[in-house]
């Protein structure tokens, strides 16, 4: 493995690709189109979440079927209260590479948004933090193999809206 000081181990367009799959699968991940974003990980991807400063992770799952599992309650949740995530994703750092696996990490601000609200249009911040992503090099090109997840903030919607 090499470390963040030396990431000519990945040219360019590796680099690049690997930030496009990050992105597609946070923006899938936002636009509730599960389908594609579990097209960006690998068959034993892991999805590890901490929140609060936890010392146990509040979720654990292995795999797109158990990853959906996870997700789809809470995106059901947010589609019926009108609630749109928006995850930016930021200061992208090379933490190890090789050839065939790069692990990176990034911070991440979590918004809320009411969709149908016109009196609470803005963006609303709720959760920050860290993700720590593990990127495999497949047949497909760059895919997850995992990521875990620390944040901190506010998760429920209720609290946030008068909904």
């Amino acid at each position: 493995m090499h470390s963040r000081h030396d990431i000519g181990v990945l040219d360019a367009l590796d680099r690049f690709a690997i930030q496009d799959v990050i992105a597609r699968y946070n923006n899938s991940c936002d636009d509730f189109d599960l389908d594609d974003a579990l097209s960006m990980v690998t068959d034993d991807a892991e999805v590890t979440l901490y929140v609060n400063n936890g010392d146990q992770p509040l979720l654990q799952v292995v795999g797109p079927a158990q990853i959906r599992k996870a997700l789809e309650p809470r995106h059901l949740q947010h589609q019926a209260i009108g609630i749109q995530v928006h995850h930016l994703i930021q200061n992208l750092e090379l933490v190890h590479a090789d050839s065939a696996e790069v692990e990176l990490r990034c911070q991440v601000l979590v918004l809320y948004q009411r969709v149908e609200d016109p009196g609470k249009p803005a963006p609303q911040p709720v959760q920050s933090g860290w993700y720590h992503y593990r990127m495999r090099r497949t047949d497909c090109g760059w895919r997850i193999a995992g990521v875990v997840a620390s944040t901190c903030g506010v998760y429920d919607a209720h609290a946030i809206f008068d909904v």
